[in-house]
């Protein structure tokens, strides 16, 4: 990781210009605009972290990572008894490439929609894959499970 990721930090990241900024969501933009630079609420982190906004966004994605982990963690503990040890090993494999591709597939199309409606629809893909995984009797069935909850973002 510290070969490659930072050669890649050093030569890609560099500091943000002063009138370059992420584009912000819409209800956001428009206050923004209202708001002149004088009027702006200084930065507070007790406000931030008590924001509708913050939790909102905040709570599922550790909801989500956390059954992310526990199914990485026991992905071979429950895999290896239907499939075989070489089997379920090649499943995490296959599970992590498309993790990989839902990732690339997502990062071309999140700037274009509604992030809250992609997110949304992206942990009801996971859903989906954990219960296809539930009710898996076949090896092809638990590979399908595999990648449909696998494919996030």
């Amino acid at each position: 990781m510290l070969a490659i990721l930072m050669p890649v930090v050093i030569l890609v990241l560099r500091p943000r210009r002063a009138d370059e900024c992420d584009p912000p969501d819409s209800d956001v933009a428009e206050s923004l605009v209202a708001a002149s630079p004088a009027e702006a609420e200084p930065f507070r982190l007790a406000s931030i972290l008590c924001s509708v906004r913050f939790i909102s966004i905040s709570v599922p994605f550790a909801l989500g990572l956390t059954a992310q982990v526990g199914f990485f963690t026991h992905q071979m503990a429950f895999l290896s008894p239907t499939i075989g040890t070489v089997a379920a090993g090649c499943s995490v494999s296959l599970t992590t490439f498309a993790a990989v591709v839902g990732r690339i597939v997502v990062s071309f199309i999140v700037d274009r929609y509604d992030r809250r409606m992609i997110t949304a629809l992206n942990f009801i893909v996971q859903m989906l894959g954990m219960a296809v995984l539930a009710m898996a009797a076949t090896p092809m069935l638990l590979y399908l499970g595999c990648v449909v909850r696998a494919w996030k973002r």
